[in-house]
């Protein structure tokens, strides 16, 4: 399986959010609806490996891999754009990199709408609610509109550790331990 191009990836993710945006002018799906069957396409190889696999390797004929990328999308039913991304990428050997197109595609897409992307980890789950709050006090700090993800991490003993653009905010139990042990140790 070859490795992801990332230049040419984010390449193909821009290409995508054009076409999607020039569509969505037109009365097409937008991008969110885009972005939303990109990442359950993505679920989809990710948990069914033999899938991935098959759509991917060069030994099966190109019209047998495209036939299997137009069965699932067809019982997706996934629209026009999703259909035919997946079956130029079995056509040019590139289906290993959709992962990274989608992510990228998403990155760009928020972008254009001036929407930052966060990913809050705790120990217990964040109900819709508290991830709202949390995206709320996020754009207040920062200008920007912010979407929040959860995810849950047992290792962080309490509080909140948000990753947003690049950047981390640590307000765990952890971390503050870490920071109280160093100040003992050095003033010891």
């Amino acid at each position: 399986m070859r490795s992801v191009d990332r230049s040419a990836a984010r390449r193909w993710a821009r290409a995508l959010l054009d076409v999607v945006l020039e569509r969505e002018k037109a009365g097409g799906a937008g991008p969110a609806e885009l972005a939303h069957e990109l990442s359950v396409f993505v679920n989809l190889l990710r948990e069914n490996h033999d899938l991935a696999v098959a759509l991917a390797h060069p030994a099966i004929a190109n019209d047998r891999r495209k036939g299997i990328g137009e069965a699932i999308c067809a019982s997706a039913r996934a629209s026009e754009i999703l259909t035919r991304l997946i079956q130029m990428l079995i056509e040019r050997q590139r289906v290993a990199w959709l992962p990274e197109i989608t992510a990228l595609y998403t990155e760009l897409w928020n972008a254009y709408r001036g929407v930052a992307r966060a990913e809050a980890s705790t120990v217990a789950p964040l109900e819709g609610e508290m991830l709202a709050s949390l995206g709320q006090a996020l754009g207040k700090a920062t200008g920007l509109a912010v979407e929040v993800a959860g995810r849950t991490d047992p290792e962080i003993l309490g509080g909140v550790l948000v990753r947003m653009g690049g950047k981390t905010f640590d307000g765990t139990v952890r971390s503050r331990l870490k920071s109280l042990r160093q100040t003992l140790t050095q003033g010891a």
